[in-house]
């Protein structure tokens, strides 16, 4: 009995100094303003550190989520990562940060009180929610206005410091597609609940697990022509998955971009130069088929009713929207990070394309 009594209070003693070295590294990092000083206050500096910084970050399970994780877990901070499904969504992440860094939380998403849960004591929280096609559950406005609402004013009612919200260079409330207005209407919402909120707006990604090069180039390979939406005049920048991770990490850091957007995209090209881009690097001839926008967009409304479908029509209309960057806008520059070329990363994405006879 003795035993287990003295094993307990050594128990409770060693929890109430970890929790007080945390709350010490957090103030420290909290005077210092930053996440990267923080770092390497407690262990080995990387992974093994206590940044003393809690991180909620929503849609950690897409594309840009796991780079954004796996970013956190360097500098040591702990990672909250709310999830829908089942441990397969996240396993994979647990392995980012070190043994207890990173934390899988499930999360009822239309449930302001559980959202409010979550980033209950979060010094931070990052909202990377979106998708690009409805489904009969989540609409645009669900995923990228009202959910992005309750996660903003859930994180003002919970004294959260910083909040960083994802949108998209092209949003705007007069774009051509539903899925670029619900991303503007998302920032107004996120804006009224939560002022100083950064809003991080990146242009189209690229990577390993990317929806764009991957689609082109299986495309290529298979019907030996890409389909243009028009005239494919559209402009696209590029950019790869890591330095938009980079980049939010870094907003987090920097206490000078509460309130502001940042514009992250790479080298701006049009839509048939980077058709013309992607057939160089399978060493295909190039051609194309020009679609008027109308009927591609009326194949894409006749897809997007069979199960996985790989185009819809709004889509299509995104496609005829241009990625701009308005002038004096902060950009990677002002995040003082370098934009990585694209070409190394779209030769790895796309050599697999290739035809066997090359």
């Amino acid at each position: 009995t003795w035993g287990l009594l003295s094993l307990s209070l050594m128990l409770r003693s060693a929890q109430a100094a970890a929790v007080a070295v945390t709350r010490a590294v957090s103030r420290a990092a909290s005077s210092a303003g930053t996440l990267t000083e923080a770092s390497g206050k407690l262990g080995t500096p990387g992974r093994s550190a206590v940044a003393g910084v809690r991180v909620v970050v929503f849609g950690n399970t897409g594309f840009l989520g796991r780079y954004v994780v796996n970013k956190l877990g360097q500098i040591g901070a702990q990672v909250v990562i709310p999830y829908r499904g089942d441990e397969h969504d996240y396993r994979h992440m647990k392995l980012m940060g070190d043994l207890g860094q990173i934390v899988p939380v499930e999360l009822d998403a239309r449930s302001p009180k559980a959202i409010r849960e979550v980033v209950d004591g979060a010094d931070v929280v990052v909202n990377l929610v979106g998708i690009n096609a409805e489904t009969r559950n989540w609409s645009f406005v669900d995923t990228h206005v009202h959910l992005a609402g309750a996660i903003a004013e859930a994180a003002a009612d919970a004294g959260v410091d910083r909040l960083v919200h994802v949108s998209h260079m092209a949003a705007s409330a007069q774009a051509p597609s539903a899925f670029l207005r619900s991303k503007a209407a998302g920032e107004a919402a996120v804006r009224r609940a939560f002022a100083s909120a950064t809003i991080v707006k990146p242009a189209s990604l690229i990577g390993i697990e990317d929806q764009l090069l991957n689609k082109m180039g299986e495309f290529a390979k298979n019907f030996e022509f890409l389909p243009l939406v028009g005239d494919g005049s559209a402009t696209i920048r590029p950019v790869t998955v890591g330095d938009v991770a980079s980049g939010i990490v870094r907003a987090i850091d920097d206490r000078a971009a509460a309130g502001q957007d940042y514009y992250l995209g790479g080298e701006a090209m049009t839509r048939r130069e980077l058709s013309e881009y992607v057939f160089r690097l399978i060493r295909c001839e190039p051609r194309f088929v020009p679609v008027p926008v109308k009927a591609m967009a009326g194949l894409g409304s006749i897809i997007e009713k069979f199960p996985n479908a790989v185009l819809t029509e709004d889509q299509v209309l995104s496609q005829t929207a241009s990625e701009t960057i308005p002038a004096g806008a902060k950009t990677f520059d002002d995040l003082n990070l370098r934009v990585t070329a694209i070409e190394p990363l779209a030769l790895q994405v796309l050599r697999r394309y290739r035809p066997p006879r090359v």
